[in-house]
């Protein structure tokens, strides 16, 4: 699986999260608390599909995602929220 971010394809690994893949291939990404509770890594979901382990506390728009507690079901296309 990858998700593509910045015009890059970033591999990641099954029980990845997408910020933790994202900060391997060298993104430095805006986080905080990497719970799904402050809502900093909140980025948009442009394509594919996600799921959450835990449910997030921050909230969050239709097309949102909290990368540090998402994890990627299929390709995933993303932009800066």
């Amino acid at each position: 699986m990858h998700i593509e971010y910045q015009g890059q394809k970033i591999p990641i690994k099954a029980r990845q999260s997408v910020l933790e893949a994202l900060e391997v291939a060298g993104f430095i990404m805006n986080f905080q608390c990497r719970n799904g509770i402050c809502g900093a890594c909140r980025c948009k979901l442009l394509s594919g599909e996600i799921n959450y382990e835990e449910t997030p506390f921050a909230m969050t728009k239709k097309d949102d995602v909290l990368i540090c507690i998402a994890k990627v079901k299929a390709y995933v296309k993303l932009a800066n929220g």
